[in-house]
């Protein structure tokens, strides 16, 4: 079985795609998956129905919904959704949803970048990234799902990201990271990490005036957009480019 989040909703089972149709039932999928392995109360999963916007009757209809759920999933996988005061449960096991992939090769990953196993680093982290096929919960309408766990999962994911650029510029793959360290920027164009670590791999690739050129960029964004300066770090690593510290 294979269940995820990290982009469109999907369910497999034994190479099977499951559809899930209907508002409702997607929405309560995805309120069970963000929280696998945990008891979502009936009221956390109304409130994901419904946008926090309950109409009268709303435990009934949400009973209805979880029973044509479960007919849509099947009965293998349906049968992993369980009652269990105050609410109901998605029973995963270790491998079987990319969320909990995604953490586990994550967690992996940031323990070999301690010990400074770049490589295994850089492989692990590439994992998790990997996991990733779009936007979390994609196509689920719950706004209030989204307003919950869409931008805190999108922080996990360039925390990843930024943890795969260190280890790659200490293996020394800078032309490989380039690419994308320019698209983060045009992603998170307020995050000084992202600037910092596009702006070391110029440095690293030979490309220290674009570095630099980058350094003002960021700068001006910051400046018209939010009104201050860049922060220490970006200052430090633009003086030490400066001054050929680097």
């Amino acid at each position: 079985m294979q269940l995820g989040i990290l982009g469109p909703l999907s369910a497999c089972e034994d190479g099977r795609a499951v559809v899930v149709t209907g508002e409702r039932q997607r929405n309560l999928l995805a309120a069970l998956l963000v929280r696998a392995g945990a008891t979502v109360s009936c009221e956390a999963l109304t409130q994901a129905v419904w946008d926090c916007r309950a109409p009268a009757g709303a435990r009934g209809a949400l009973h209805t919904g979880l029973s044509r759920l479960r007919n849509q999933l099947g009965p293998s996988i349906g049968a992993r959704i369980v009652t269990r005061s105050p609410g109901y449960h998605f029973e995963v096991g270790p491998h079987e949803l990319d969320l909990h992939r995604f953490e586990a090769a994550a967690r992996d990953g940031r323990a070999a970048l301690a010990r400074g196993d770049w490589a295994q680093a850089y492989r692990l982290l590439s994992e998790a990234d990997g996991l990733w096929r779009g936007e979390p919960l994609e196509d689920v309408p719950s706004t209030a799902l989204h307003e919950a766990w869409s931008e805190p999962l999108r922080q996990r994911r360039l925390a990843v990201r930024l943890d795969r650029a260190d280890a790659g510029l200490h293996l020394g793959r800078q032309a490989e990271l380039l690419p994308r360290l320019d698209q983060l920027t045009r992603e998170h164009p307020l995050d000084e990490r992202v600037h910092e670590r596009l702006m070391l791999a110029l440095h690293l690739d030979n490309r220290t005036p674009e570095a630099l050129a980058a350094f003002r960029q960021a700068r001006r964004l910051l400046v018209r957009e939010v009104g201050v300066e860049p922060g220490p770090a970006l200052q430090r690593l633009h003086n030490r480019m400066l001054t050929r510290a680097v």
